[in-house]
């Protein structure tokens, strides 16, 4: 195993290709933005593969080129949204809105959005 970057945010397991991290959902706001930037520059300089799993919608789409929407217990996967916005991603970004309205819908909230 070996180490994937030098962030007090370190990966959990890493492979030669694949990174795996750890940071949870007990950071504020303001420290979680600062994570996924540089999550979003560790992934651009050393190009590894990265599989996240969050409830954030807004950090999916953030981060990811591709999120799976999966369905209550057992889990299925209800819908796969392709995101090809290029980084760095603004969190303001139309585009990113509607993806959200969609995968919103696709959880039974879009009327909340």
């Amino acid at each position: 195993m070996r180490r994937c970057g030098d962030h007090q945010h370190a990966p959990v397991a890493a492979s030669q290709d694949v990174c795996a991290f750890a940071y949870g959902g007990q950071l504020d706001s303001l420290t979680r933005i600062a994570v996924q930037q540089e999550l979003v520059s560790l992934w651009q300089r050393a190009g590894f593969t990265a599989l996240l799993v969050t409830h954030d919608v807004e950090e999916a789409l953030f981060l990811a080129n591709r999120v799976i929407v999966l369905s209550e217990r057992p889990a299925r996967i209800m819908a796969q949204v392709v995101n090809g916005r290029p980084y760095p991603r603004h969190r303001g970004d139309p585009q990113l809105a509607a993806f959200r309205r969609e995968i919103m819908g696709h959880l039974g909230l879009a009327e909340s959005w």
